[in-house]
């Protein structure tokens, strides 16, 4: 629901007030950034994708109460992370505050739209809302986006224009950063003297959410190709040993005038079956197994039947290689000599 791509956070200047000039020392900041070409959008929010929200809180729409999150964000916010905005405007610069009390707009999105009710986005711009003892008016809706990973389900949630010190600022840049690094930090500096300055990739922040998912794919892919080759191993043993005792019977249909591809096909069949046959014993298996670890997600893929078909067709295929690499120098040895030696 947003784009990830050359985002980096720089630490918000918690040593300072969190007053109007707060408000005038950030637009400064932005201003100088907005000099150099490679930076393309900058924006102050409260929480980047990936860290979560403020416990939710009361909301009040009509004789309608429920529970939504909030997020402070100011007028670039939206453009920053290219989320699509479905309904009203966007925040302008003077609907930005640093002064809590004098909010008074707000953006909602989809998931808000649900949980009270509404259907068509539209309907719900010019609404009135209380949240905090404030009045606040809906101005615009955005499309739903992942403010956290897919193991938890969209928020109903509430961008609210107010700015303060510890909000993190985010830079968006078209080149890498040893390239902007240097402008950035005299600039942060000059606005903001005594704050320490740092700053990391949104994205790679981002993906650490999926840490854990990470490790159970890697191990289980591990666990997964020692299988695969510890089965190729033991079907290679098993079918030299079952070659080995067939090498009379394939002389002697040779010699009666069996061509080599019906004894290839002779070679195969009896695996293909066992193959077939484990086909459809392994699927119920596979996917009551693959269930239970995808409800840890509350956004997930269906498994169908492709997801079933494309292992067993690579599998069937890598096992045909398999078997008639193994079996060619048997098939190819002279029937007479074969014979001769028996």
């Amino acid at each position: 629901g947003f784009n990830l791509e050359n985002l980096w956070v720089i630490q918000p200047p918690r040593l300072m007030a969190s007053d109007s000039s707060f408000k005038t020392k950030l637009n400064t900041f932005k201003s100088l950034l907005r000099a150099d070409p490679r930076i393309t959008s900058i924006t102050s929010n409260q929480r980047t994708p990936g860290q979560q929200l403020q416990v939710e809180y009361s909301v009040r729409v009509g004789a309608t109460e429920q529970t939504a999150s909030y997020l402070f964000v100011d007028q670039d916010y939206i453009a920053t992370y290219g989320m699509e905005q479905i309904a009203g405007r966007d925040f302008e610069a003077h609907d930005v505050t640093a002064r809590f009390g004098e909010m008074r707009q707000a953006i909602v999105n989809r998931k808000w739209l649900e949980a009270f009710g509404y259907e068509d986005p539209t309907d719900v711009v010019g609404a009135e809302m209380q949240l905090f003892g404030l009045n606040l008016k809906v101005i615009g809706v955005v499309e739903n986006y992942r403010q956290e990973s897919l193991l938890h389900d969209f928020q109903p949630t509430i961008l609210l224009p107010y700015v303060n010190s510890n909000n993190q600022i985010v830079v968006q840049t078209t080149a890498a950063p040893e390239t902007w690094l240097e402008t950035i930090h005299e600039s942060y500096e000059a606005v903001f003297p005594g704050n320490s300055f740092e700053y990391r990739h949104l994205a790679s922040e981002y993906q650490l959410q999926y840490a854990s998912v990470y490790s159970a794919s890697r191990s289980l892919g591990l666990f997964t190709l020692l299988t695969i080759i510890m089965a190729l191993f033991g079907m290679v043993a098993l079918s030299s040993l079952n070659l080995l005792s067939q090498i009379r019977a394939m002389s002697i249909r040779k010699v009666l005038g069996a061509s080599a591809s019906s004894l290839y096909r002779n070679v195969i069949k009896v695996y293909i079956k066992t193959l077939a046959g484990a086909f459809v014993i392994t699927p119920p298996a596979i996917y009551l197994l693959s269930e239970s670890w995808m409800k840890q997600f509350e956004s997930s893929i269906e498994v169908g039947p492709i997801h079933y078909l494309i292992p067993f067709v690579i599998l069937m295929t890598a096992i045909i290689i398999t078997l008639i690499l193994i079996s060619r120098k048997v098939i190819a040895m002279n029937p007479v000599e074969v014979l001769k030696g028996e």
